[in-house]
């Protein structure tokens, strides 16, 4: 069971069709066009999972109605993750699933905490953190073009407002004053992450993935 509806619950649900040649089960909040348009997966929509006690009861439910013994369950964002960590005994026994404690698992994910853990061992670009009403000053320490983003990205997740990126590029000081404004309403009350910005398209981009099993042993790695 595969928990989300974007492209990377899709590129998951592939995986295991031509894996398996069978169609994996997607829970989704929303009818998004890379899963909803699928046939090489069963979808099941439920508009109250982006709620933790919701998405508990949902994943127990739909359990209840399945006859297979064993699920595993993957999540395709932070959030249904953060739930599945917390809940742990309250989740039906047939699901099975890999992750970390929530202590690692939240020192990997705010990335507050990500860069102060790993400044050491990781080159990061040049990185500072600050409220929404401390912005101004934090980015005059790093000079233009820069990036800010949510250090916090769940609670940032489940923000709705006019103007909302993922992260947000700064070429100049009105277009500062212009993202603290956004911000400043948009409801978002942790930390944000001013960074350097570093140029190139995403050819520059590599990413590596380590698949490690409950027993502390790398099984896969891939780059690409």
């Amino acid at each position: 069971m595969i928990i989300g509806s974007d492209i990377n619950a899709y590129y998951m649900a592939r995986c295991y069709y031509e894996l398996k040649h069978q169609k994996a089960i997607v829970l989704a909040k929303e009818k998004l066009a890379f899963t909803h348009y699928s046939k090489i997966l069963k979808i099941i929509y439920n508009n109250d999972i982006w709620h933790e006690k919701q998405f508990i009861n949902c994943l127990n439910a739909i359990a209840k109605n399945i006859s297979i013994k064993k699920i595993l369950l993957i999540s395709s964002n932070e959030t249904y993750a953060k739930f599945i960590i917390k809940n742990k005994e309250k989740l039906n026994k047939k699901y099975i699933y890999n992750y970390p404690n929530l202590k690692t698992f939240l020192s990997l994910i705010d990335k507050k905490k990500f860069y102060n853990n790993y400044k050491n061992i990781l080159d990061l670009p040049k990185t500072v953190t600050c409220k929404v009403d401390k912005i101004l000053i934090q980015a005059l320490k790093i000079k233009y073009p820069l990036i800010i983003k949510p250090a916090d990205v769940i609670s940032y997740n489940h923000l709705d407002f006019l103007g909302k990126c993922k992260i947000y590029k700064i070429n100049n000081r009105q277009e500062l004053n212009k993202t603290i404004t956004i911000l400043k309403k948009s409801g978002y009350e942790k930390d944000l992450i001013i960074q350097e910005y570093i140029p190139g398209d995403d050819s520059h981009l590599f990413d590596s993935v380590v698949y490690v099993s409950q027993n502390h042993q790398v099984e896969f790695i891939s780059f690409a």
